[in-house]
């Protein structure tokens, strides 16, 4: 008898974890797996104390360099990569009655998840490790419509 792996909505089961991990349609619908996504108990991820990581490249998605060079320059803060991925202090700073928030603190989310990534990626294209932000992009111009489209910025317009 094969064992099943349910999804963490448990409203469907696949024959195994490879192939719940290639379920696209499912998971990107799912409900439980989106507030997950968000719900900061189900976030932790962690920097170790010697990161050997942190130059991964920036993909460029249209006119973004002023996006790229900004978030590079966030992720080298060493006071963010603390708040954010070793101490996760954030969490606790979460605030999604504040007028000024973003949705479900998407932005504050997803940023922390992009450092998670900038210090811990093993994603490689043509041997060079690269990120695409376009996640965080949509979140920011979500917020601020300046940034919705492709135009061209200057980084301490980002910032």
């Amino acid at each position: 008898m094969i064992d099943k792996v349910p999804c963490i909505c448990n409203e469907i089961t696949y024959c195994s974890e490879a192939c719940r991990e290639k379920d696209a349609t499912h998971r990107d619908n799912c409900p439980e797996i989106k507030r997950r996504e968000f719900d900061p108990q189900f976030i932790n991820f962690e920097v170790s104390a010697e990161p050997v990581n942190g130059m991964v490249g920036l993909q460029n998605i249209g006119n973004t360099c002023y996006m790229n060079s900004a978030l590079q320059c966030l992720s080298h803060t060493p006071e963010l990569v603390q708040y954010f991925c070793r101490l996760m202090l954030f969490k606790e700073d979460l605030n999604s009655v504040n007028p000024l928030a973003s949705n479900n603190n998407e932005i504050a989310i997803l940023f922390a998840k992009f450092l998670d990534r900038m210090w811990n990626s093993q994603v490689k294209i043509h041997g060079q490790e690269v990120f695409n932000p376009m996640v965080l992009k949509r979140a920011i111009g979500t917020k601020n419509s300046l940034f919705k489209g492709n135009a061209q910025h200057d980084s301490n317009e980002l910032i």
